[in-house]
């Protein structure tokens, strides 16, 4: 059995992992003939690497959403976390670049 403080590192984890998966995903259906690297430069390029990065946040709603109802409520307290942590990272990046 998780401890209540590794439930939340779990969380955190998957608030951490679902936005990189759907950065992923929406590159290889999006931007699939170009390289990854390319990618990211365009993104960078055209500032919108905070916008996309933004926008790939929202599934971790339903994650949280999920684990609510799964009554895992402190693994949905760290998926919370989580996305504060891209959050932080999505407005360092919209001020820098």
């Amino acid at each position: 059995m998780l401890t209540s403080r590794s439930k939340v590192v779990l969380g955190t984890l998957v608030g951490l992992v679902v936005p990189v998966i759907t950065f992923f995903i929406f590159y290889r259906t999006s931007y699939a003939h170009t390289s990854f690297e390319s990618y990211v430069r365009l993104l960078m390029f055209r500032s919108m690497i905070s916008k996309v990065l933004a926008i790939t946040a929202l599934p971790n709603l339903l994650v949280f959403y999920l684990f609510l109802w799964l009554n895992k409520d402190l693994i949905a307290r760290g998926v919370v976390v989580g996305t504060i942590m891209v959050a932080l990272v999505v407005a360092v990046l919209y001020f820098v670049y």
